[in-house]
């Protein structure tokens, strides 16, 4: 049976500008290294097919930064924000003979057992390992074995050629990267998709987007089949469908959720009293601050549909027991002053009615020393480019003619009409659109 492989590093790929002459835009193909037997083999089809060049750069795994989106295989085109998924999957690598009869995760505890692992600076295949072995070897045996730490899978599939370790924990492309010379075993690690897709609000040139169509045509396919490797497609709902609120890493703003609660921790510190978020809708931002803090939580909409989808989502997640959901108008919250120490808000204000007296609202149930974070956007740890390649296509090619997005001008506009005195807010301009307040 063929094997998916879910994708923790990034496949980013991006139309550049030709440096002088005509000709076709050239295509600019990044992609973790231990990906490069397979992309080589597209890479020289589609190139042979098309005329189209396309620059391939191989790089080590690194951590996702504000510099690119955090992984995945770009295939997004036109008003699609998402055509398909590439997935890898963790496994145990062992030489060739498997010399140490290792079978399963357990065995890497044999006294004498030498582990590689990736290092620090490995990005997602560190976090997926630290991920693992935290669920599976809590008391450290494990651990005790780790002889080396290297940043990436080739660097690891090269450790076991040499004799240098007898396994090491790596994303399934190891064994292509040096065929019959390494084993693998299939671990029970928890797949980590992710959905990204090209920069800029077009959609990306005409090359790239002949580039998307023929990785999912069926040549492709085959080639990627031939790694063992799998495309899925992926058919995204829309907000008017109660799955737009499900919680899932497979959600195409999976990683705008998580890095903008990433983000708000490392601005404001607010780990402990209660978070507030208005038009929560999933409950998604809320639920990743929830991981990452010791905050009390609650959600508001107006919706209780989606608020019975986010209650599942929190309990899903683990952190249901310090969740309450509230049905209301965000116009008059049902909320006594200084209610919150942190009140959030992403993607609800383009549907107030009146966002003066909805902000004036956030104002008032804001604690002394709380701070409001609202508006829309992404995140500063996800490129500009980044947001609008998946956000885009959804509402420009839907909602240009009744969704009216806020911008610097009117939110500034919007802020001097709800009387709260210009010392404690800011309009903010990253990834989004932004207002800070202060009390």
């Amino acid at each position: 049976m063929k094997r998916r492989l879910t994708v923790v590093t990034a496949l980013l790929l991006y139309a550049a500008l030709a440096q002088g002459g005509p000709g076709p835009d050239p295509l600019r193909l990044e992609a973790p290294e231990d990906l490069g037997p397979v992309i080589g083999e597209v890479v020289e089809l589609f190139s042979r097919e098309s005329g189209l060049r396309v620059e391939t750069v191989l790089r080590a795994e690194s951590a996702p930064g504000p510099s690119r989106a955090p992984g995945g295989l770009v295939l997004a085109s036109g008003g699609d924000a998402v055509r398909a998924l590439l997935y890898r999957d963790l496994v145990l690598a062992v030489p060739a003979g498997n010399p140490k009869l290792v079978f399963a995760l357990g065995d890497l505890a044999r006294p004498g057992t030498r582990i590689a692992i990736a290092g620090s600076g490995a990005g997602e295949l560190g976090a997926a390992t630290r991920e693992l072995l935290a669920k599976e070897d809590p008391d450290g045996r494990l651990r005790g074995n780790i002889v080396m730490r290297l940043d990436g899978t080739v660097a690891l599939a090269d450790a076991l050629v040499r004799g240098d370790a007898d396994a090491a924990i790596v994303w399934d492309t190891a064994k292509t990267l040096r065929p019959g010379k390494i084993g693998e075993i299939r671990l029970r690690a928890p797949r980590r998709p992710l959905a990204v897709a090209f920069p800029g609000d077009d959609g990306g040139s005409a090359s790239a987007r002949k580039l998307a169509a023929f990785l999912e045509g069926e040549r492709a396919r085959a080639l990627f089949a031939s790694h063992a490797l799998s495309l899925e497609p992926v058919k995204e709902p829309t907000d008017s469908d109660l799955d737009f609120y499900r919680n899932s890493p497979r959600h195409k703003f999976h990683y705008i959720y998580q890095l903008l609660a990433r983000q708000i921790v490392d601005d404001y510190g607010i780990t402990r009293g209660t978070a507030l978020d208005v038009g929560c809708g999933g409950a998604q931002t809320l639920i990743h601050l929830a991981q990452l803090t010791d905050l009390q939580c609650t959600g508001l909409d107006i919706d209780p549909a989606r608020l019975a989808v986010a209650s599942e989502n929190a309990i899903a997640a683990g952190v249901g027991d310090r969740f309450r959901f509230v049905a209301a108008d965000a116009h008059a919250l049902p909320l006594p002053d200084a209610y919150a120490d942190l009140v959030i808000s992403r993607g609800s204000i383009p549907f107030w009615r009146d966002r003066a007296r909805v902000l004036r609202e956030i104002d008032r149930v804001l604690k002394p020393g709380g701070v409001a974070f609202v508006g829309i956007g992404g995140s500063r740890y996800l490129t500009h480019e980044y947001f609008l390649g998946i956000q885009a296509p959804w509402v420009l090619a839907d909602r240009r003619e009744w969704l009216d997005i806020p911008d610097v001008e009117n939110l500034g506009e919007t802020m001097a009409a709800t009387g709260i005195p210009s010392a404690r807010y800011r309009i903010l301009r990253e990834g989004g659109y932004w207002v800070e307040i202060r009390k």
